[in-house]
């Protein structure tokens, strides 16, 4: 344990490392506060408090993974599926080799495949999630990455109930690209949709030899703030860091976003309905006169 926090402690002690990833995003130099203030004894857990506080502001607008709720698992060693309430997509986009499809293969198994091939056009896995007490069936839709599928990829937008951009936390130019599938999102997709930015291959955010080239956490977090009530998370396919509390989220939101879009257009249907009677009111009234 000692050892973990001490090779956090080098890591993210070098503003160095920080602020390449930071250059490389286009963001401004931010203040190195590991200069203003005396090292602590424990930086791994300042380091945890600090990110807590973070959290505890910038959440008013934003999903942020937590514990996952007692009862929201994902049923996989059912012999036979319960029947759902309802189906739910989810499509994964991002750059190749950021690790949508070990993703997929991860939550529908719970295991880390051994050999992945490169995703052509679309496929998808159904899973079964539990969400309270009751019970999804969720269609995992997996996409190549390589930008001559891209306007394949594009067509499955509008038939889906959330989006989940995948980056890898290792590779800077696929988390500088999630800007670019963001932008299809936009020119396909009119109407609001539950969003997820998720960076993969958390498990080797703390090799030292590769520190410099990592995507900052921090860098994430803004993004997903800038998109606006996106769910932002890191994971790691290989280890299942975070995979289940990811996807069960992202589904709970699914079910949030489809109570708002119920409620609203039960409204505007209860207002039109006045609006119309309000008129057959004029209409009479020009009568009698």
């Amino acid at each position: 344990m000692n050892g973990c926090l001490e090779r956090r402690s080098l890591t993210l002690r070098d503003p160095s490392n920080q602020q390449l990833a930071l250059n490389h995003c286009g963001q401004k130099s931010i203040p190195n506060r590991f200069d203003e203030t005396k090292q602590s004894k424990s930086f791994g857990a300042s380091f945890e408090n600090d990110a807590i506080g973070i959290v505890h502001k910038l959440t008013a607008s934003n999903y942020l993974l937590s514990k996952e709720n007692s009862k929201d698992s994902i049923v996989r060693k059912s012999k036979s599926l319960i029947k759902s309430k309802k189906t739910f997509k989810i499509i994964m986009i991002g750059d190749s080799t950021v690790g949508k499809t070990s993703l997929i293969y991860r939550i529908k198994n719970d295991s880390f495949p051994k050999i992945a091939y490169p995703t052509i056009g679309i496929d998808f896995q159904t899973i079964q999630i539990r969400i309270d007490d009751d019970h999804y069936d969720v269609q995992l839709w997996d996409t190549a990455g390589q930008e001559r599928y891209c306007s394949i990829t594009r067509n499955y937008f509008r038939r889906v109930d959330a989006i989940a951009m995948i980056y890898d936390i290792s590779k800077i130019a696929t988390f500088l690209n999630t800007r670019n599938w963001l932008q299809s999102i936009k020119d396909t997709i009119s109407e609001p949709i539950p969003l997820a930015l998720i960076g993969n291959k958390h498990d080797l955010r703390w090799l030292k030899k590769r520190s410099d080239q990592f995507v900052p956490y921090e860098q994430g977090f803004r993004l997903s703030l800038e998109i606006g009530d996106c769910l932002f998370s890191e994971i790691s396919c290989k280890s299942g860091y975070n995979v289940d509390a990811f996807i069960t989220k992202l589904v709970r939101m699914i079910i949030e976003h489809h109570s708002r879009v119920k409620s609203n257009d039960s409204n505007n249907n209860h207002l039109q309905g006045d609006s119309i009677q309000m008129n057959s009111n004029k209409r009479k009234s020009k009568k009698c006169c």
